[in-house]
């Protein structure tokens, strides 16, 4: 019997390429590594497809050429362009191919920091108090100090090191002039919560369900040092940084506040228009109110990734995780 054809798209760029940050674009690499090996044990062939926008003729070509089962969409960015990555889903959509995570929608929504504050804060989701402030304007005089400021269209914490958050307007002024200059895109001013960083892991099944909540800690930050992830906590292996930030599951917490953060994600996926899964980020104040920083459609899902850390805790192992996700793509083009 002739196995099933699952396609792997994923984000490449060429060595002529010059990005600002090249660690999260190569770490896209362990997640196609991991899910070939997957769709292998599960008995389904894969044909890997890499993606740089100048090749988009030839991987069109492919796609028209074989019978899929489905496509696992990694695509991240187009270019060292994080908000072109829609184009992809858009595209799956339009040739009418089923594929797995969020679609179009759900990534420019939540790939944009306002759009996605707006959506949540229009549902009544806790969201820290935000402006933007776009290249060339000018930073506002009243502003609530302290604040992280962050670009307002990229995730994966590209653009969040140990000056992001500031504390008065001097400090504020100049990041985001740096900011602009070195990214040429908005920012996003958002109130800096202190406290702790949560992270609720969400997949669909026949529902909605959130896993084991996960915590970041901070182990023996230097005094002075935001508690925060930055992209070289998150990305850089000999940073101290990432030595120092620990992620465990599940969270210590009541009972009652970690069904509450259970509701907000999912209530948060829902109106995201995510699919399949999702992380949703928290910071819990020193009062122990929720703040929903970021909704991570198409999250990290490496086996050593976030996501996945919540999905061990809950019992199952990483192939459980892949043939859900194709499935539940396989099954969305039948209905089609």
């Amino acid at each position: 019997m002739k196995k099933k054809l699952v396609g792997i798209v994923y984000n490449q760029h060429s060595d002529e390429d010059s990005y600002l940050y090249s660690e999260a674009d190569e770490a896209v690499m362990e997640e196609v590594n991991a899910i070939k090996k997957s769709l292998a044990r599960l008995g389904f062939d894969y044909m890997l497809m890499p993606f740089r926008k100048e090749k988009f003729r030839s991987l069109l070509k492919k796609i028209i050429e074989h019978d899929w089962f489905c496509i696992v969409n990694l695509c991240e960015s187009i270019d060292g362009k994080n908000l072109d990555q829609i184009q992809m889903p858009a595209t799956f959509d339009i040739m009418n191919i089923c594929y797995t995570g969020s679609g179009t929608y759900s990534l420019a929504v939540t790939t944009d920091k306002a759009a996605a504050k707006g959506v949540l804060a229009a549902f009544n989701l806790p969201v820290p108090r935000y402006n933007i402030v776009t290249v060339g304007d000018s930073v506002p005089d009243k502003v609530k100090f302290p604040i992280i400021v962050k670009p307002q269209f990229e995730d994966a914490s590209v653009g969040i090191d140990d000056t992001s958050v500031v504390y008065n307007h001097k400090q504020l002024v100049k990041k985001v002039h740096d900011l602009h200059t070195k990214m040429n895109q908005s920012v996003i001013l958002e109130q800096y919560i202190d406290g702790r960083e949560i992270n609720v892991a969400v997949f669909e099944d026949d529902r909605i369900n959130a896993l084991p909540v996960s915590e970041i800690i901070f182990k023996d930050f230097p005094e002075g040092f935001p508690r925060i992830v930055t992209y070289k906590a998150k990305w850089d292996k000999n940073s101290w940084e990432e030595k120092q930030t620990v992620g465990i599951c599940p969270a210590k917490l009541s009972k009652k506040t970690e069904l509450y953060l259970k509701k907000i994600a999912v209530k948060a996926f829902k109106v995201s228009k995510c699919r399949d899964y999702a992380r949703v980020d928290i910071r819990l104040n020193n009062r122990n109110k929720p703040y929903i920083i970021e909704v991570n459609a198409n999250p990290d899902i490496s086996p050593d990734a976030g996501f996945m850390r919540s999905w061990y805790t809950s019992g199952r192992n990483y192939d459980d995780f892949v043939k859900l996700i194709v499935h539940k793509a396989h099954n969305r083009g039948l209905k089609a």
